[in-house]
């Protein structure tokens, strides 16, 4: 997100470079794959869409411990049960 130039995401394990523009998004799994990303610099101004110089990068995390505990629930389980927290007392 953002409005700049550069940024490329670099995966030199894969001997790739990825371009991508401000607006898209790249996932991987960062744990399992070395990756960095290329000088950017930050436009001038505010574009007619609001969005302002500058790169913001956003990092998710999910636990391999979360991945565990949910691999054998069902759809919907997590919205159901409030994560496990609401047990049905009659079973």
């Amino acid at each position: 997100m953002g409005n700049y130039t550069g940024g490329e995401c670099y995966l030199p394990d894969l001997k790739l470079k990825l371009r991508y523009r401000p607006g898209e998004v790249i996932i991987l799994m960062a744990g399992a794959l070395y990756h960095a990303v290329g000088k950017w610099t930050p436009l001038d101004g505010i574009t007619e869409h609001g969005i302002t110089p500058g790169r913001v990068g956003n990092v998710f995390f999910f636990p391999h411990q979360s991945f565990e505990v949910l691999q054998d629930k069902p759809a919907g389980w997590a919205r159901k049960t409030a994560g496990g927290l609401l047990v049905n007392l009659t079973t």
